[in-house]
């Protein structure tokens, strides 16, 4: 498990010549020149967020890591994620990614208009999750 390291796009791979370019334009330049037979994983990042902007209409945004965002889900007021950590302590931003055992997932969702019989308010629902962290190699 590497316990340093910096993100980057991939352009291109050179399999002959054993080479990864990352074009720059794309990337802020790596900070140091990394040895011979440095090990390279592949990451896929999304970001989740609600966007407001519509106020009748919250919506729950994904962004995956270089791409555009894209609606994920309508009428979603919020999203929250708490993590567990090794030690038991619940944080709502991890300090240790690494030392995250569980993530604790809650999503609010409501009606797409307001409902009279209920006094002229949204009918909301709530949404909870524990989720295990897998692939620790403990």
């Amino acid at each position: 498990m590497a316990d340093t390291g910096e993100f980057f796009f991939i352009t291109q791979v050179q399999v002959a010549a054993s080479h990864i370019q990352h074009n720059a334009a794309l990337n802020a330049q790596l900070s140091r020149c990394y040895p011979k037979g440095s090990q390279v994983y592949q990451v896929e990042a999304y970001r989740f967020y609600i966007d407001q902007s519509d106020s009748l209409h919250p919506m729950l945004i994904t962004e995956e890591m270089g791409q555009q965002p894209e609606p994920y889900a309508d009428n979603i007021e919020d999203l929250q994620f708490r993590y567990v950590m090794q030690n038991g302590d619940t944080l709502d931003v991890p300090n240790q990614s690494r030392l995250v055992r569980r993530v604790l997932i809650t999503v609010i969702g409501r009606t797409d208009r307001t409902d009279l019989q209920f006094e002229g308010e949204y009918r909301r629902r709530g949404f909870a999750t524990e989720v295990l962290v897998r692939n620790l190699n403990l």
